[in-house]
């Protein structure tokens, strides 16, 4: 499902994305981590350094706050569940958390949709829903691609040699 998910990103930038600076700038960044970023780190051989899971299969009553993805370069979002009413993504023209603007474009819960986007230049919300909702949210982050651009190996070929990571569950 990952490799799916990064192939559609991919295509999207390459041929579907209005803002073609961003656009071209995003896949010289997944390039370049594919190129720095150690395979084990990214999630399923993918280009996606970070994965989130937000919401709940059980019955809910429950809503996002108006946020930017701050550190985030491209995140995709999977959304997951069964809607009784409410639940859509709303995208506003501000561009500070204290001042989040009018609403712009609002997008409709959807059971499989994926939405893709620069959301750390967007603030955007999900509004109250009621029904079960899940949302996976698959992304690059900043800080992971600058570390191993600017670092290279240096720093995790000496975690490794001590023998890290290792157990059964590694978080880092």
């Amino acid at each position: 499902m990952l490799k799916d998910i990064e192939f559609i990103v991919v295509c999207f930038l390459q041929s579907y994305c209005k803002d073609r600076d961003m656009a071209m700038s995003c896949l010289m960044n997944i390039a370049k981590s594919k190129e720095k970023i150690p395979e084990n780190l990214r999630l399923g051989g993918t280009f996606f350094t970070h994965c989130t899971v937000i919401g709940t299969f059980e019955e809910v009553n429950a809503e996002i706050p108006p946020h930017f993805d701050e550190k985030d370069l491209i995140s995709v979002v999977f959304h997951a569940g069964k809607i009784k009413s409410g639940g859509e993504t709303i995208y506003y023209d501000g561009c500070k958390k204290n001042d989040i603007g009018n609403v712009v474009y609002s997008m409709p819960f959807q059971h499989g949709r994926i939405q893709i986007g620069f959301y750390q230049n967007v603030i955007h919300s999900v509004k109250l829903w009621v029904g079960t909702r899940c949302l996976i949210n698959f992304n690059l982050k900043a800080k992971v691609l600058e570390h191993f651009v600017k670092h290279d190996m240096k720093y995790y070929d000496n975690f490794m040699k001590m023998g890290c990571p290792n157990g059964t569950f590694v978080s880092f």
